[in-house]
């Protein structure tokens, strides 16, 4: 009996969420862009619209993540992974800065299994000049 117990609670431990049979994590991804201005120094202030190019839809992000530090956004999060091809897709963000012009920058993300994004192609950080 007891090793029962034990298997069923090791059992539903691991899982998650389940997705056309494969077993999630309930962790909740996002993908980030660090962005500085000309001088180097982090940028604060931006907009960030990221589109799924496949379609030109607006993809929605979070007003507020679990980062909020200057020059850090949010470009793209695991609510947006039903949208995405599971093989990849070209994803758009545009950065708009309070002052200057608008920078478009591309992405690759998968979502692998159908859990989570990964971002497979794309910088880490944008430099404006």
């Amino acid at each position: 009996m007891r090793v029962r117990i034990l298997w069923a609670a090791a059992t539903l431990g691991l899982i998650g969420c389940e997705t056309q049979g494969v077993v999630c994590t309930q962790e909740f991804r996002s993908a980030i862009l660090v962005v500085r201005d000309s001088t180097g120094q982090l940028l604060s202030g931006a907009t960030i619209t990221t589109r799924l190019l496949r379609t030109g839809e607006i993809l929605p992000l979070p007003l507020t993540g679990p980062l909020s530090y200057p020059g850090v956004y949010v470009i793209l999060t695991d609510g947006a992974k039903d949208q995405l091809q599971p093989g990849g897709d070209s994803i758009g963000v545009t950065v708009s800065p309070l002052l200057g012009s608008d920078t478009l920058v591309r992405f690759l993300f998968d979502v692998p299994g159908g859990c989570h994004i990964r971002k497979v192609a794309g910088p880490d950080t944008l430099d404006l000049r």
